[in-house]
């Protein structure tokens, strides 16, 4: 990340699919200044995949679509 960058996430839904399994899907949205000084924002979708091992939860899989 940028030092001049700020990023949010919005609309984060999670969802426990079964005793193991887990996701969360959310809107990033990431702010900066470019190099003249005006704002620029992007946004895109992430998902990410969790799995429990043991007693620790495991990140197993991440899918971003840019620009949503």
């Amino acid at each position: 990340m940028k030092e001049t960058e700020n990023q949010e996430l919005l609309t984060l839904t999670q969802q426990l699919v079964d005793s193991i399994v887990a996701a969360d899907s959310y809107l990033r949205l990431t702010q900066s200044l470019d190099a003249s000084g005006v704002l620029e924002t992007s946004r895109c979708e992430e998902t990410r995949v969790w799995q429990k091992q043991g007693e620790k939860w495991i990140h197993v899989h991440f899918h971003r679509r840019a620009n949503a």
